[in-house]
């Protein structure tokens, strides 16, 4: 088994009051793994606080709402509980997933702006102790080695943040993340990977158009 721990501040190096490197933003965080033959499990926590202004629990992933669940004025406590693993059947196939589950508190009351998942934002009242949950999590399959040593295609369906409870306001739709991807070893030290995502649902709301995305990477090795 293999333990983490972790500590991040969002301005370490800015002395003004409510900043630094323990009395502003941060995120704590642990990570527990077991490693097995086949695979690997793995358990973490975090527990963050966001000053207002500055709101992001999900780290820029899934929706706007469930990145500031009371507005991105209104300063937020959270925590996330998340299980992650793989686990290979075979030399050329795998499966890996991971979810978690976030519970965020307002820590002051107040008007803020709030996506609407329509493209503007709506200006509700916060409470301070209101309460929001989000839900997430993936599923995918790797192909090592096929089409080549080193070479490795992949498939995913993720499940972006979604706010399922709240006092301020809940997300009714659910976006769905399908990606494909085929990452194409050239030699010992660059590889080249082109994929595909869809998103359907943005923003957790079934009027939104479905978005296509298409990306190459290409990774130097030395």
């Amino acid at each position: 088994m293999i333990l983490t721990l972790g500590y991040l501040a969002n301005s370490p190096n800015n002395p003004s009051p409510k900043n630094g490197l323990f009395d502003g933003g941060y995120n704590a965080l642990a990570h527990l793994v077991y490693y097995g033959k086949q695979g690997a499990v793995g358990v973490a926590y975090s527990q963050g606080y966001s000053p207002g202004g500055s709101v992001d629990i999900t780290a820029g992933r899934g929706s706007a709402l469930s990145s500031a669940p009371f507005g991105d004025s209104i300063a937020t406590s959270n925590s996330m509980v998340g299980v992650q693993g793989y686990y290979r059947f075979s030399p050329n196939f795998q499966v890996h997933a991971w979810g978690g589950y976030i519970w965020a508190t307002a820590k002051n009351s107040g008007f803020s702006n709030i996506s609407n998942g329509r493209g503007s934002t709506d200006s509700l009242f916060v409470n301070s102790g209101d309460n929001a949950n989000a839900w997430f999590g993936a599923i995918g399959m790797s192909f090592p080695d096929v089409g080549g040593k080193g070479n490795l295609p992949g498939i995913l369906l993720g499940l972006p943040p979604r706010v399922t409870h709240s006092d301020v306001r809940e997300e009714g739709d659910n976006s769905y993340h399908i990606e494909a991807f085929y990452r194409l070893r050239l030699n010992d030290h660059i590889s080249v990977t082109p994929g595909v995502w869809m998103i359907l649902n943005p923003e957790n709301n079934s009027h939104n158009d479905t978005q296509y995305v298409g990306v190459l990477r290409t990774t130097f090795d030395f």
